[in-house]
């Protein structure tokens, strides 16, 4: 609750920064020290980047790898070995593409092409090499071999 005194106050404070302007119009006088772009900056903090600090936080590189639905219906149909060595290449691929700045990239492994989201480190798809249509992979940025 507010003593009215303390009210009173306020509302002569308020009717003081408020001016008249021609045509009627009110308007609040700003005072230079309250806008923000003249508020004094504080100096830049020596040491980690924002991206450093960002990538601590959320521990992106320790994130297992995921599969599609789609991904394990492929593994599964085509008859794809795939067991932990794999995985482990497959892992370290999808660190290098995301060390590069790749958003998509086709991971080889074994002479299977793995098709990979690289920022949620999903694989959308898997084909071996010698059942592509044409030879040919499309809607990647990167192709990393491991």
């Amino acid at each position: 609750m507010i003593a009215p005194i303390d009210a009173l106050r306020a509302v002569d404070r308020y009717q003081q920064s408020v001016s008249a302007i021609d045509g009627g119009i009110r308007t609040r006088q700003l005072d230079p020290a309250t806008i923000h772009r003249n508020k004094p900056q504080p100096p830049p903090v020596a040491g980690e980047s924002f991206s450093e600090v960002l990538r601590k936080r959320v521990d992106l590189d320790n994130r297992p790898v995921e599969f599609s639905r789609h991904a394990i219906d492929r593994i599964a149909e085509r008859a794809i070995p795939f067991g932990t060595q794999q995985l482990q290449r497959l892992s370290e691929g999808i660190d290098r593409a995301q060390a590069k700045g790749s958003q998509t990239a086709a991971v080889m492994v074994d002479d299977v092409a793995m098709v990979v989201a690289v920022n949620n480190r999903t694989v959308i798809t898997a084909v071996p090499v010698n059942q592509l249509k044409e030879g040919v992979l499309t809607q990647i940025d990167s192709v990393l071999f491991v």
